[in-house]
């Protein structure tokens, strides 16, 4: 094997590839049904509490009513993303 060659630090080391991270509530935007269940099953497979909405007003008011951990907003423009974030403060 080469010496110069790549390897994988986890399998390497025995360290795991993802640290533990301490579980979240995220809320999470997409107004695309399948894309936001994809994305929402990954994240509660990972344990994070996950708060789904189908668009802008629906999220800034469960930001507001829940206060999460992290907002993620999958595809929307910029400009909008700035508007709500201003929004929840």
């Amino acid at each position: 094997m080469n010496s110069n060659a790549p390897h994988c630090i986890g399998q390497a080391t025995g360290l795991s590839a993802q640290p533990e991270m301490p579980a979240a509530t995220i809320l999470l935007v997409e107004d695309e049904p399948v894309t936001r269940a994809s994305m929402a099953a990954r994240l509660k497979r990972l344990g994070h509490r996950v708060l789904e909405a189908e668009n802008g007003r629906v999220g800034l008011d469960l930001a507001m009513l829940e206060r999460p951990d992290l907002l993620r907003v999958l595809t929307w423009p910029c400009s909008n993303v700035r508007i709500f974030s201003s929004s929840i403060g």
